[in-house]
């Protein structure tokens, strides 16, 4: 039994008396189990698993990592015999609406090879466009694929503790991952990674004054850097350090409140962060959602640019918003189904367009020129900024779209989605000729347009691209479209 100090005390059921006590910290949320056998027990907290003896509290073999279970288990009171199989070999946990069975004796997903590995949270384009880093949330794992076959490439030694919190290119081409520690190892470094092996090649510390810690609000911490790894961003607490390839400290920016996301554009210049506040709970009362807000920074300036109007119907929480290179515009998701468009010297506010589904995720084509949006239906919407319509819409994931990114030249994107896969798409062709002014001229601010979307498989505009379907889990191939809408699978 448990009690509410963290105290562990082990009662002999014959006699009631107590034949071992020990302590641990946050006891509370913590989930205890007997393993068959009754000389292990299995602890589940904060995103890890440890197998202690019952008498003494002593660790009988290593930890396991699993990030999945991190807001799992500091959201709910985790009951962990209801979660370990009678053999004592597996452990079940919701995640993300469904239910993850882990193998206690490996740490990995239960199931046969080549299953999905989670979804896919994050992803880059290399500097050079040859190859794309993805980060898939169940196993934090972090891999290098071939951009032009869809070909798997390494998987990134993780180190030790909870393993990969965000991930970008560094300014020599290698991946660039922020990494968290053991909690007793302190704030975590930057690491580079040999593209070829996978394996760390350089440790490059932050700032002495940082004190950066893993955010409980996602997999991924508040971290960001440039397409061509120039400048490096990554948050703690209200403190925001831009850092440039060396891990110098370029800006330390402070916000108002304490950041929950970092987005950087491509020429370092302009910084977006999201910021929350928990409100105070009185005795008694029930969760509350936090306060979110969004800060717009002139890095070079340290100074913080016009909030925009209308936030109040901006969905911060959920959607990182998304900056054009050249930082002059943001772009954010709304309450629904809508994207909205703002400028970031004036925080006036501009287009406005509709998806098929909500919004999950957002990006901009290097030149400006298209918004790109990934829904919760699995679509990928792409909208002309200078004819402020819909241009294509992308159909091929089996999930929610979760991330996107575009590469260097523009000509491809990539989308990354909850089914586990990774999806290259041509963009060639979907740009109208080169307008006048900037993206989202003038004229648009006063008439928001409306970037209406078609359904997934209706006779399209125009010829869909075809795109690069790469197995990053086991299912099956997306349906194929007829004619020229196809979606080609690499790989498999």
């Amino acid at each position: 039994m448990r009690t509410a100090k963290g105290a562990v005390r082990l009662i002999d059921v014959a006699t009631g008396r107590a034949s071992g006590t020990w302590s641990v910290r946050d006891g509370a949320r913590r989930g205890l189990a007997f393993l068959p056998g009754g000389k292990e027990l299995v602890e589940v907290d904060s995103g890890r698993v440890r197998f202690r003896d019952p008498a003494t509290g002593a660790e009988t073999r290593s930890a396991l990592a699993l990030p999945a279970l991190l807001l799992y288990s500091l959201n709910h009171n985790f009951d962990t015999t209801k979660h370990v199989s009678p053999d004592g070999r597996y452990l079940a946990v919701p995640c993300g609406g469904e239910i993850v069975v882990w193998d206690l004796a490996t740490g990995l997903p239960a199931g046969p090879p080549g299953q999905v590995r989670g979804a896919v949270r994050a992803l880059a384009f290399s500097p050079d466009g040859r190859s794309v880093l993805t980060f898939a949330d169940r196993v934090a794992e972090v891999r290098v694929w071939d951009a032009e076959t869809g070909e798997p490439g390494p998987v990134l030694a993780a180190p030790t503790g909870d393993g990969f919190k965000g991930l970008g290119w560094g300014a020599d081409g290698r991946p660039l991952t922020l990494c968290r520690a053991a909690p007793s190892a302190g704030p975590g470094p930057l690491l580079r990674s040999d593209l070829r092996t996978g394996r760390p090649v350089e440790w490059v510390p932050l700032p002495p004054a940082s004190d950066w810690s893993a955010t409980p609000l996602g997999y991924l911490a508040p971290f960001a850097s440039t397409p061509s790894g120039g400048r490096t961003a990554v948050a703690s607490g209200r403190e925001i350090d831009v850092l440039d390839p060396v891990g110098a400290v370029v800006r330390r920016l402070t916000a108002r409140e304490s950041v929950a996301r970092v987005v950087l554009s491509a020429d370092g210049r302009t910084l977006a962060t999201v910021t929350h506040k928990w409100p105070v709970r009185g005795p008694g009362d029930g969760p509350r959602p936090p306060q979110v807000g969004i800060e717009l920074w002139d890095v070079a300036a340290g100074r913080h640019q016009p909030t925009p109007a209308g936030t109040g119907e901006w969905d911060l929480f959920q959607v990182p918003p998304a900056l054009s290179a050249d930082g002059r515009w943001v772009a954010v998701a709304t309450w629904g189904r809508g994207v909205a468009l703002a400028e970031v010297a004036t925080g006036r506010t501009g287009q406005q367009f509709e998806c098929s589904g909500r919004p999950l995720a957002l990006a901009f084509s290097p030149d400006g020129r298209l918004l790109v949006a990934g829904g919760a239906d699995g679509a990928v919407t792409v909208w002309d900024l200078a004819a402020g319509r819909a241009v294509r819409r992308f159909a091929g994931h089996r999930g929610p779209v979760a991330a996107l990114s575009f590469a260097p030249d523009g000509h491809r994107l990539a989308s990354g989605s909850a089914d586990g896969t990774a999806l290259i798409w041509d963009t060639v062709g979907l740009r109208a000729p080169a307008p006048a002014g900037p993206a989202g001229r003038a004229a648009s601010w006063a008439t928001p347009c409306s970037g209406r979307t078609r359904r997934p498989r209706t006779a399209p505009p125009l010829p869909w691209p075809s795109s690069r379907n790469w197995p990053f889990g086991w299912w099956p191939p997306p349906r194929r479209a007829p004619a020229r809408g196809r979606c080609r699978a690499v790989g498999r």
